[in-house]
């Protein structure tokens, strides 16, 4: 089966007057701040936190501190869910709903729920905005099935997208590895299911909806989707209907390995993917290695634009979002791009395009180490947040482990306003990242139990939970 592309290489509460960015680091200093009584414009003082906790921003955990400006530091504020079954799991993606509830998606090893097969099932968990778990649901073949993306509808209808090497119910092996799109209601119970091959290896890494509640899944095949085989590994979308009839294809690659790990929608529905591409798609410039890249279909699938960028090295793009009238794709490259400088090894990237496909600028930051940007998301007052991984301390972090969680936040302009860090002595590596009321919910997997809570077995789920300030 082909393997999920890894470089592995190694509400803000206002509670006096005045503004508040307390995502941690020193602020401009106050009068009088530092006589350990808060009054004015300040917040805390010193141990003085004036009776405030980390349940007043919206988490169960952690430890409230003053910065040297008198000013909430938010840093040490977080809580977190873990979950397993002895053996592997994870959660891979992560979205939201209208109403605030947290959905995530993954794959278990073990019995989580009454209905495991055999070696790995998908898995699906939904959450209150509290991180209450709701309903839990765990399914699959008699073989192994992993879930990689989810998306949820206006209505309330979850779609879930991943890999199988069996056949689902009411569905057929259609040889190797077929992706599948299953669909829930939003208590839980699945409409139908559908799978999706070729006689070789089909990934399917992402799903998201259009407006007229039709859905697009997006992966990569070494087989025939729709036309012909460009290369090795192409690139696949396929389009179904609300009530899961397949209704058209797409596929497009290069002399190279080429794959979608990521789609989303345009609010004028266009679909938008994004990975990495092991030669020219759409006639782009192609560097060396892999490159980033972002394509742009309508609603049927036909190709409007590619674009490529890179740096003759491993340049991969993990996610692609919309937020109005830009495109952010978060990914990972060994040098500098756009004319950014490379800390030293694998840095995170977070490059914006217009709908139109015009670049407009790119940020590039990390350790000294390896880091990896794996998932962006956005607040309702024009914050951008970015997840992943890194080997080493990030600036105004910490570092814990092998593999540690970081979390950054951006302004409009892609200047990092602060990065926080989590994590075990072991690997940790979060997936995906959702912001709910300016609480960031962050979901990925660990072979260690964060912050003391109960490891289940060699690998678990988790789901972290941080506020985020405006």
């Amino acid at each position: 089966m082909l393997k999920r592309f890894v470089l592995v290489v190694a509400g803000c509460l206002l509670m006096l007057s005045g503004g508040c960015d307390t995502g941690g680091g020193a602020t401009a200093p106050i009068e009088d701040c530092g006589d350990g009584r808060v009054d004015g414009s300040e917040q805390c003082d010193g141990v003085n936190l004036d009776l405030a906790v980390c349940e007043d921003f919206g988490v169960a955990g952690g430890a409230l501190r003053c910065d040297e400006g008198c000013r909430f530091d938010l840093r040490g504020c977080y809580d977190v869910t873990q979950f397993g079954t002895g053996g592997e799991d994870e959660a891979t993606g992560i979205a939201v709903d209208s109403g605030g509830n947290i959905y995530v998606v993954g794959s278990a090893s073990g019995m989580l729920e009454e209905g495991f097969r055999v070696e790995s099932d998908w898995l699906l968990a939904k959450y209150d905005s509290t991180g209450t778990l709701l309903w839990r649901r765990q399914g699959g073949s008699s073989a192994k099935d992993y879930g990689r993306g989810v998306a949820v509808s206006p209505e309330g209808l979850i779609y879930i997208t991943g890999t199988t090497l069996g056949a689902l119910a009411d569905n057929d092996s259609l040889g190797g590895s077929d992706g599948f799109l299953i669909a829930f209601s939003d208590d839980g119970i699945l409409r139908w299911q559908r799978q999706f091959g070729t006689p070789g290896e089909e990934e399917s890494n992402g799903v998201a909806l259009l407006g007229d509640g039709s859905v697009v899944v997006a992966g990569s095949t070494t087989g025939v989707i729709s036309g012909a085989n460009e290369g090795g590994v192409d690139i696949f979308l396929v389009g179904y209907s609300e009530n899961g009839t397949p209704v058209w294809s797409q596929q497009m690659g290069s002399p190279g390995d080429d794959a979608a790990l990521s789609v989303a929608v345009t609010g004028e529905d266009s679909i938008v993917i994004a990975g990495y591409a092991g030669g020219s798609l759409g006639g782009e410039p192609y560097m060396d290695g892999a490159d980033m890249f972002l394509g742009c279909f309508g609603a049927w699938g036909d190709v409007r634009w590619v674009r490529m960028w890179g740096n003759y090295s491993q340049d991969v793009a993990n996610a692609v979002r919309v937020r109005g009238e830009q495109i952010f794709v978060a990914g990972t490259s060994d040098r500098g791009i756009d004319n950014n400088p490379s800390e030293k090894e694998w840095d995170a990237v977070l490059s914006t395009f217009s709908l139109q496909g015009e670049k407009l600028w790119t940020a590039q930051w990390g350790s000294k180490q390896s880091d990896i940007a794996f998932d962006v998301g956005f607040d309702d007052a024009g914050g951008i947040y970015v997840v992943g991984s890194t080997d080493g301390p990030i600036e105004g972090a910490s570092v814990y482990g092998l593999d540690d969680i970081f979390l950054s936040k951006l302004d409009g302009e892609g200047k990092v306003l602060w990065n926080r860090q989590w994590g075990t002595n072991n690997v940790d590596r979060p997936w995906g990242v959702a912001i709910v009321d300016q609480v960031a919910y962050i979901a990925g997997f660990t072979y260690f139990m964060i912050d003391g809570v109960t490891h289940f077995g060699y690998k678990d789920a988790f789901m972290l939970r941080t506020p985020v300030p405006r």
